[in-house]
């Protein structure tokens, strides 16, 4: 999740600052692939850790993320009118896209491995010591 956090946040530096059509469309292309790489993620993570309660913890991921499509565009907006204050709204975004790829390093290993190992019987073991 780091790498594509870290991603998203190059691409939000950039485009407050890009003139040209080209270069701009080169910028949101990276901003909006890393988005799609960090969307299903989380959801991914929350379905592999919660074993019983899937369903409640998947939901509360959903409230999570809905709450942030509703609030997000609200910073910007505010600062809008002000010209000093143009790309202060994209500036926000990659530092708390950085913040993100901090905090995402802090995550246990990929689940994967994890669950793999988790599921491994005694007897799975036994036989691959063979």
């Amino acid at each position: 999740m780091a790498p594509a956090f870290l991603v998203m946040a190059m691409g939000l530096v950039v485009v407050p600052i890009l003139a040209g059509l080209t270069e701009m469309l080169f910028a949101v292309s990276v901003v909006s692939a890393s988005a799609g790489v960090i969307s299903p993620l989380p959801a991914y993570r929350v379905s592999r850790i919660s074993a019983r309660r899937q369903g409640m913890e998947l939901g509360i991921e959903s409230a999570a993320v809905s709450l942030g499509r509703w609030w997000a565009p609200r910073p910007p907006a505010c600062c809008s009118g002000f010209p000093r204050l143009e790309g202060a709204a994209f500036f926000a975004a990659a530092a708390a896209m950085g913040l993100a790829a901090i905090a995402s390093l802090k995550l246990p290993l990929p689940l994967a491995r994890a669950h793999s190992e988790a599921r491994s019987s005694p007897a799975d073991q036994a036989d691959a010591t063979v």
